[in-house]
């Protein structure tokens, strides 16, 4: 597990992996792409990301967007990142 921030106006681009994942919004708010899917965030959102489903995230927000991310997984090298830049989000 870990915290990710993604600043004003800023995302992580849409990608994908085996593991599935958890968020926890701690701070901020913005958009998350789930899929086809985009679920509007704020703290306290928590979402369940299946594994192999293409999701990113978009901060809409004037300040950090900061989220806990969840692996089941022992290390971190486990998680092997299959980015999809070209997804409309």
């Amino acid at each position: 597990m870990g915290i990710c921030e993604v600043p004003p106006g800023a995302r992580l681009d849409p990608h994908c992996h085996t593991q599935h994942e958890v968020y926890y919004v701690q701070h901020g708010s913005g958009d998350i792409l789930l899929g086809e899917k985009i679920i509007t965030v704020k703290p306290g959102s928590c979402i369940y990301v299946p594994g192999n489903l293409a999701h990113g995230i978009k901060n809409q927000g004037s300040s950090t967007l900061s989220l806990l991310w969840i692996f089941p997984t022992d290390t971190w090298s486990e998680v092997e990142y299959h980015m999809q830049p070209d997804k409309n989000f």
